[in-house]
């Protein structure tokens, strides 16, 4: 009888204690199986002109359009959460951090939103911003034409907590690994600062730094205008290794795992291993790759000037499978669970839809009745 009661009694605890647990995040369902051929499931239409690529979090997809609107979709019932207008156009895409979503307007006003679409706080750059907006530690970074790196306080008057002396245009960044902000610039030095603006290191690439670099595993990869592709050791600025493009990188660099995956201005993808920097693989593509490029489930996908998203396999680098699309794309593939999305026009309303696709299981339709067997 004590026994039953200790039970019970153990029984109830264990009940109250996952009722006053707080609620987990709002997370995405686990990864099911992707691959070709793919099909549309469904599309949802908006208003404006998309700009620049999607970015996905936790089965949340998030976009700009050029008429100033900020979309937050969710993607596995496919609909507009939240929808936010800016002052001005919007000539970048959104940045998603651990607590706010960013974006920058043509007027260079940067804005940081809450999960539910609300407005956290605005702050106008006297200077013209020049990279990406993004959000590390409890604080906002930027970087500037006239090469100042600025950070701010998440709190609602946006206030700046420090900014670096000027130089070379900032293109690159800020990206961070072990609470360092790392930047690259027109004159191809790239700068690492720590959490009170000084900084901690120094490197000087050969060429411009136009594009977007990439952290992984405490390595910096990031390529220039002159066709050279770096790897720094993040904590030193210590360079790993050197390797040269046959073209400019167009696309800030995908790591996945431990490949590297850099598109080049001569319509080439490489995979390059991110230990050593040896090609493992290589694929000429159909036209340019201007839509960037992503990886999920071991696929590769490719977006080009061609309609479509081409698919290769991560490991040896052949061709999965490819989807042709009715039109150009106008924001690449990304996958979010459960679908892979890319923005296309939408005749029927004359702008542009969000499109929702999955693996296409339906059987093989049939040719008709199989001749008779001769004999």
């Amino acid at each position: 009888m004590r026994k039953t009661a200790l039970f019970l009694l153990a029984v109830i605890v264990g009940l109250a204690a996952i009722a006053c647990r707080p609620s987990r995040p709002n997370m995405a369902p686990r990864p099911e199986t992707f691959g070709f051929p793919l099909m549309e499931e469904s599309s949802l239409p908006f208003e404006g002109t998309v700009v620049g690529p999607v970015r996905t979090r936790y089965g949340t997809a998030y976009f700009s359009a050029r008429e100033g609107f900020l979309y937050c979709v969710d993607v596995l019932s496919r609909r507009i959460v939240w929808r936010f207008k800016t002052d001005r156009p919007l000539e970048a895409p959104p940045e998603v951090g651990e607590n706010l979503v960013l974006v920058r307007d043509a007027g260079n006003a940067i804005y940081g939103l809450g999960e539910t679409g609300r407005l956290a706080f605005k702050k106008a750059s006297a200077e013209a911003v020049t990279t990406a907006v993004r959000e590390y530690g409890g604080r906002v970074y930027y970087g500037c034409r006239n090469g100042r790196v600025v950070a701010l306080e998440e709190g609602p008057e946006g206030r700046t907590a420090w900014e670096t002396d000027g130089g070379s245009a900032v293109r690159s960044g800020p990206v961070f690994s072990g609470g360092l902000v790392i930047v690259g610039a027109d004159d191809g030095l790239v700068r690492a600062l720590d959490a009170g603006g000084r900084t901690v290191w120094t490197f000087k690439a050969q060429g411009r730094i136009r594009t977007d670099a990439a952290v992984s595993g405490g390595r910096i990869y990031f390529g220039t205008e002159d066709r050279y592709f770096y790897c720094l050791e993040a904590a030193t600025g210590r360079r790993k290794w050197l390797f040269r493009l046959g073209g400019a990188p167009v696309q800030a660099p995908g790591p996945a795992g431990d490949r590297i995956i850099v598109a080049t201005a001569d319509s080439v993808v490489y995979c390059l291993r991110a230990g050593s920097g040896e090609i493992a693989w290589w694929q000429p593509v159909a036209s340019r790759v201007i839509r960037g490029i992503s990886e999920a489930n071991g696929i590769v996908f490719v977006s080009s000037l061609v309609p479509g998203v081409a698919g290769y396999d991560l490991g040896a680098g052949y061709r999965r499978g490819e989807y042709a699309a009715a039109g150009d794309l106008r924001a690449g593939a990304e996958w979010a669970t459960p679908y892979l999305v890319l923005i296309m026009p939408d005749p029927a309303s004359g702008g542009e839809k969000i499109v929702f696709l999955k693996r296409d299981k339906r059987p093989v339709a049939s040719m008709g009745k199989p001749s008779a067997v001769r004999r």
